[in-house]
């Protein structure tokens, strides 16, 4: 008997943890690097808790903006376009560390090419 209430509270555990979804985080620094004709191309982002985020490319600055995460989904505005133009874009978490972009609406076309498909991985600090 002890041994069936064991084995129920442990069946109980794990149906409870397997169902509870861990808050997925954005902020920190993402990269992925491509080869292209010209040698490798090194895009860097760094999305703060401030929801502002910077994007450098080979180390020097690219691009800034501002972003609010919620719910795997990522609403991001940049000077690609209009500053007041928005992206949403749903985040997929491959791992804790890796994540894909999938274009949900975003008027600008300049946005969707550098960002729909695209895979980061996180920056280990150091």
């Amino acid at each position: 008997m002890k041994r069936l209430i064991t084995l129920s509270l442990l069946a109980v555990t794990i149906i409870v943890t397997a169902f509870t979804s861990i808050p997925h985080v954005l902020t920190g620094r993402w990269e992925f690097v491509e080869k292209t004709e010209n040698g490798p191309m090194h895009f860097l982002a760094n999305f703060r808790a401030d929801e502002t985020y910077d994007a450098y490319i080979n180390k020097k600055p690219f691009l800034s903006g501002n972003y609010h995460f919620q719910n795997d989904t990522l609403v991001i505005s940049d000077h690609l376009c209009d500053a007041n133009t928005s992206g949403t874009y749903k985040i997929t978490f491959l791992t804790p560390d890796s994540i894909l972009f999938s274009l949900i609406k975003d008027p600008c076309t300049d946005r969707i090419k550098g960002t729909d498909g695209a895979t980061l991985s996180r920056v280990k600090a150091k």
